[in-house]
């Protein structure tokens, strides 16, 4: 079962990478989260990687603040598919 606190950490720690998003089992936005970050260390083999690294961890950081203002009620009927009542 997943957790809204790993999510969030996971978000944190290594949301440039969409790893909080495959945790979820969103492989399609974690595999393009994935893309982007691959993107972003090419970029910065020519000096252009700070400013997309930025966008993916504004993104990440937005993610993480959307799962942290969620009730724990609607994160596990999103993403655990548990309907509690």
């Amino acid at each position: 079962m997943r957790t809204r606190t790993a999510t969030v950490i996971l978000a944190l720690l290594f949301g440039v990478t969409g790893l909080h998003r495959i945790y979820l089992g969103d492989k399609a936005s974690g595999g393009a989260f994935f893309a982007g970050f691959i993107v972003c260390l090419i970029l910065s083999l020519f000096g252009m990687g700070s400013w997309s690294f930025a966008m993916l961890g504004m993104i990440a950081l937005a993610d993480a603040i959307n799962f942290m203002s969620m009730s724990e009620q609607a994160f596990n009927e999103r993403f655990n598919h548990v309907e509690i009542t």
